[in-house]
């Protein structure tokens, strides 16, 4: 053998050594590899359980709340589906949690509040951007949908502000939209 192949031979040695020295030190149970009973784990999935139940329910009344002064809203500023054909607009807030569906018309334009997501079941629609240029975020196709371009069919669009943004229906058929949060209707 020659020198170069016995200190390769040595070195390679040394490290399995050193592996297997290491693999042998984590010990069970020990700070470094703890043992978790399933009694410790039960009693802590009750524990987040019980929170998780208790927060869920001051949620829920919350939400209830919220949605008695979003219905209130709604029925004093007009019906969401009705939309305005004397060139009036109307503004509605809906339910935190739920998609309101609004029959729009051609010239219809559907202008979101901040958070406002928005999708185009039927009909036609080109976006309606803001004055820095900014189109509507197309969630489902991971794109800026700029002003004026179609808006695609049964695709999640996003009004991250108030400023201006929704929809403008171009199509001679009505369309429908389904809405979750604070629009607009022109």
């Amino acid at each position: 053998m020659n020198k170069y192949t016995r200190v390769m031979l040595l070195v390679v040695v040394f490290i399995s050594i050193s592996l297997v020295a290491q693999a042998g030190s984590f010990v069970p149970g020990s700070a470094d590899d703890p043992i978790v009973t399933k009694s410790y784990v039960d009693e802590r999935i009750n524990a987040l359980r019980s929170e998780l139940a208790g927060s869920s329910k001051s949620a829920s009344n919350k939400q209830d709340a919220t949605a008695n002064d979003n219905t209130q809203a709604a029925s004093s500023t007009g019906s969401p589906s009705s939309g305005t054909s004397d060139g009036g607009s109307s503004t509605v807030t809906t339910a935190q949690f739920k998609y309101t569906v609004v029959k729009l018309k051609k010239g219809q334009k559907l202008l979101g509040g901040d958070g406002t997501e928005m999708i185009v079941r039927t009909g036609k629609a080109v976006a309606i951007g803001n004055d820095g240029g900014n189109g509507l975020p197309d969630v489902t196709a991971g794109i800026d949908v700029k002003d004026g371009q179609e808006v695609g069919l049964n695709h999640l669009l996003l009004v991250p502000s108030k400023d201006g943004r929704g929809i403008l229906i171009t199509g001679d058929a009505d369309a429908y939209v389904m809405v979750r949060g604070a629009f607009e209707i022109r």
